[in-house]
């Protein structure tokens, strides 16, 4: 691959508020006809409706009975947010500065052991910096990348131009193999050499042969590690969804609270209708 060109998908950058849902790499979009389906087949049968509360009770005896009631649950997720300091507190020893998070099933006490389920881990470095614009910038950063969107760019997703260590002002040179040049001139971060790069840093570090999954480049059998940059800047798709739920039951006001703080982050993961 050229300077000049990129392959379709490759550099950009899904935005998500520590949560996705991947499909073989690429973000899942449930389809419209199988949920008008559904939801024509559940009105169709009102008389189910009225054992769904019954149903949820006896399911949550059921939890109860194998171990993975509420008690379970919180036991989970102390655990995980013990091993996300532990993790935390091992890169600062190795004189990094990172941060890490649990998710998924594992982490909240919605799995059991027959499940098999995976262990989720977003990993994220302090010393890179994603900009809204140039005064975001920081000296003294590993990297300071700018967020470019526009009307075309696909929703959620980013493209990443390489700035400067030095000044705010945009790299001119391909001075890192994760590093590509769109048509324009700038300089963009790849994703896909990007994950390319890590794959060969577990190499070097003789750690095996890393698996691919979607954004996560993993060296561990059952455990999906993905690399982020993090957002501490508000993003209006995350406004947006603030205010569309803002008065309905469901989440509730101190979930949303809560979204209005906390950090977004960048996912390695190209858009399916991407030019890029």
């Amino acid at each position: 691959m050229s300077n000049s060109q990129t392959r379709r998908g490759n550099i950009q950058w899904m935005c998500k508020p520590r949560q996705w849902n991947t499909e073989r790499g690429k973000p899942y979009l449930f389809r419209r006809s199988v949920d008008q389906q559904a939801i024509s087949e559940i009105s169709t049968n009102r008389a189910d409706l009225e054992h769904f509360t019954e149903l949820s009770i006896r399911l949550s005896e059921v939890l109860d009975d194998i171990g993975a009631g509420k008690d379970t649950v919180l036991e989970r997720r102390r655990t995980y947010l013990w091993r996300e300091r532990m993790e935390m507190i091992d890169t600062k020893i190795g004189g990094r500065d990172w941060n890490f998070f649990h998710f998924g099933s594992q982490t909240e006490g919605t799995t059991t052991p027959g499940l098999q389920s995976d262990i989720d881990i977003l990993c994220t470095d302090n010393k890179v910096n994603a900009m809204r614009s140039y005064s975001d910038w920081k000296a003294g950063m590993t990297r300071n990348y700018l967020m470019l969107n526009d009307e075309i760019t696909p929703p959620q997703q980013y493209l990443l131009q390489v700035i400067k260590l030095k000044t705010p002002e945009p790299e001119i040179s391909l001075c890192d193999d994760c590093f590509v040049r769109k048509d324009s001139g700038q300089v963009l971060l790849s994703a896909e050499r990007w994950k390319q790069d890590q794959k060969l840093l577990i190499w070097d570090r003789g750690s095996g042969i890393a698996t691919e999954n979607g954004p996560s480049v993993s060296w561990v059998p059952n455990w999906d590690i993905v690399q982020s940059i993090h957002i501490l800047k508000p993003l209006p798709e995350i406004q947006h969804w603030i205010a569309r739920c803002s008065g309905r039951p469901w989440p509730p006001v101190q979930v949303l609270e809560a979204a209005c703080v906390t950090p977004c982050f960048l996912l390695p993961a190209g858009h399916p209708d991407s030019d890029y």
